[in-house]
C-alpha cells in the first residue's frame, strides 16, 4: 500500500514578548522506540517530515534515515527566510510527515513520538535546539528548560501507525442506498441508525474478536452503552 501524505505528527508554541523573534534553525527528537518484535522502528515509516504555519511550509524537506530502535534520532529544520514571530504574539508550528508504504519498509503499530528536547543553552545556541535572534536587537536568544519531560509530557501526544482502518460514517442518500433515519421512535422493530464502513489502507476484518459499540441517550441525559 502507498501511504500518506501531510500527517500532522506534532504542534510546537513559541510566543515572542519585547520584541519580535526571527527562528533559524529547530531541532527535533524522535525517542528511542519502546515496542518490541519487528515493529520497534519509527524512522521506516517517514519519507520526509517538514514544519509547516497552517498550511504554507516554512522549512525543507528533512529525509529521515537510520533506526531509532537502539537509541534516539534528531533531525534539524532550518528556515530559510527565518520564521518570524511577531512582537507580544504567538506562532504553532506543525510538524508534518509523508509516511512510506508497507512496500517502502512501513512498519504497522509504531508508536512515533516528536518533540523539543533540549531548550536550555548558551548565547550562541550551540547547546540549544532551537537558534533564534531578536529582530530588533539582533541578539542570540537564550532559552531555559522548562523542568518538564517531554518524552512523558502530557501534551506531547503518541501517534500510532497503522497499515489500514476502518472508518465509519453515518450514511447519507448519496453514499448509501438511503440516508440513516431521523425523527422519534415508536413502538416495535424500527431501523433506528444506518452506516457504511469503509477500509482506509489496506483491506480491514472483523473477527471474533472485533465489536461495535453504540451509546444510546436516553431522556434526562442518561447514556447507556450496547
Amino acid at each position: 500500500t502507498t501511504g500518506k501524505t501531510g500527517v500532522e505528527f506534532g504542534k510546537f508554541r513559541f510566543a515572542a514578548v519585547t520584541e519580535a523573534i526571527d527562528m533559524e534553525q529547530l531541532v527535533v527528537t524522535l525517542p528511542q522506540d519502546n515496542n518490541t518484535g519487528s515493529d520497534n522502528n519509527d524512522v521506516a515509516n517517514f519519507a520526509s517530515i517538514q514544519m509547516f504555519d497552517g498550511s504554507a511550509a516554512v522549512s525543507s524537506k528533512v529525509y529521515p534515515t537510520g533506526e531509532n530502535d537502539t537509541g534516539a534520532r534528531t533531525y534539524t529544520f532550518t528556515f530559510s527566510p527565518e520564521f518570524r514571530i511577531p512582537k507580544d504574539s504567538f506562532k504553532v508550528l506543525t510538524l508534518k510527515g509523508d509516511l512510506n508504504g508497507t512496500a517502502s519498509g512501513a512498519n504497522s503499530t509504531t508508536t512515533p513520538r516528536f518533540h523539543i528536547a533540549d531548550v536550555a543553552g548558551d548565547t550562541d545556541g550551540a547547546a540549544s535546539n532551537i537558534t533564534a535572534r531578536g529582530v530588533g536587537s539582533a541578539q542570540r536568544l537564550t532559552s531555559s528548560a522548562v523542568g518538564t519531560n517531554p518524552e512523558t509530557a502530557a501534551n506531547v501526544n503518541e501517534m500510532t501507525i497503522v497499515r489500514s482502518k476502518p472508518v465509519i460514517s453515518l450514511c447519507t442518500a448519496s453514499t448509501c442506498s438511503k440516508a440513516s433515519p431521523s425523527g422519534s421512535l415508536i413502538p416495535g422493530t424500527i431501523e433506528v441508525i444506518r452506516f457504511r464502513i469503509a477500509a482506509e489502507g489496506d483491506d480491514v476484518i472483523f473477527d471474533s474478536n472485533s465489536n461495535i459499540r453504540f451509546t444510546i441517550l436516553e431522556a434526562g441525559g442518561a447514556a447507556t452503552n450496547r
